[in-house]
Order: structure tokens, then sequence, then C-alpha cells
């Protein structure tokens, strides 16, 4: 299942699952609010369910996959009730921003494993988000670039070893700025 899945990095994880098709099953998928892209995947993947942020979007994405056994949500309760109701073995969560709290919560009460593009969640309440993880038995992957560099580096060191971590702003909203700014 894959939260973002018309953005950046959900659209490399369907490249993902259409170069093993035998490995994975897209169970859901949700996006924002790109009506046509998730048209078209939800066209191509059948996921159980799918879900936008509007209503009128997910109106028209009702119209645009129909013939479908797609179920459409809407909404932050959509975004909550999607990992319960399709039963997935893990998340991708790659909602930009703040956006993706809720819904990381929802797929580790809803007992998912977690890959995780969204750092925001854990900026923002990484305790609570590491302590629903923990009292569930369940993993957080770091999936994108600086986080998952960071815990490639430190996997199997102790964590008494490291003074500090170093990150460069590679990408993102600092990617044309100057450094002195």
């Amino acid at each position: 299942m894959i939260f973002g899945s018309t953005g950046s990095v959900g659209s490399s994880t369907l490249e993902v699952v259409r170069a093993f098709p035998e490995l994975y099953d897209v169970v859901g998928l949700a996006a924002k609010a790109n009506v046509e892209l998730l048209a078209s995947q939800v066209r191509e993947f059948g996921p159980r369910a799918a879900v936008l942020l509007e209503e009128r979007d997910a109106e028209r994405l009702r119209v645009l996959i129909e013939g479908t056994d797609t179920e459409i949500l809407c909404g932050q309760e959509g975004y909550q009730r999607l990992p319960g109701l399709v039963g997935a073995e893990l998340v991708v969560s790659a909602m930009v921003g703040a956006a993706g709290l809720m819904p990381t919560m929802a797929a580790l009460r809803a007992g998912c494993n977690v890959a995780l593009a969204n750092k925001e969640s854990l900026v923002m309440a990484g305790d609570l988000v590491m302590k629903e993880a923990l009292a569930r038995g369940l993993d957080i992957l770091p999936v994108d670039s600086e986080h998952s560099a960071i815990f490639q580096c430190l996997k199997g060191n102790s964590t008494k070893d490291v003074r500090s971590v170093i990150l460069t702003a590679s990408g993102g909203p600092f990617w044309e700025r100057d450094a002195r700014s």
C-alpha cells in the first residue's frame, strides 16, 4: 500500500512493483489530488481501495475507473481507514509534510510495517510513532535519501560510537539556496 502514490517516491515504488510483479501486490493507493495519475495507477495495479483528499476528486476518480473493483474513499477518514481496509503487510508512507503523520499512525495501528519516506512524521511526533511501532512489534524502515543513508551508515554500529550526524541538505527546499542564506 502506498500513501503518496502519485509523488516521486510513490511513483518510484510502483516502478519496483512493475519490475517484480511476482513479489508485490498493490492493495491500496492514496494521493492528494492528482486524479488522472491515480486513475491510471488504479487501472494498472487494481488495488482494493484508493483515497483522495477531496470528495469532488474522489467522484471524478469513480468516473475514470468505472468498471473496476477498487473502492474509493476520501478525506482524512479515508486515509485513516485505508490500511485496515486493505490488510497491507507494508505501507510506504510518502505523503509530503505534516499530512503524512496521521496516515503513518493509522498504518501502525492497523498492524502494518512502514517504509517511511515522510521524515516529518518523526520530526513532529517521533516519540509517538516509535512507541506505536515498538508496542506492536512493527518495523519502520527509512526509504528516502537522507535518513536511509544514515540508517545504512549506522547499521551494525553502536550509537555510543557516534558523536554526531551531519545532514548536508542535498535536496528539497535547500537545493538552489546559497549556503550563506
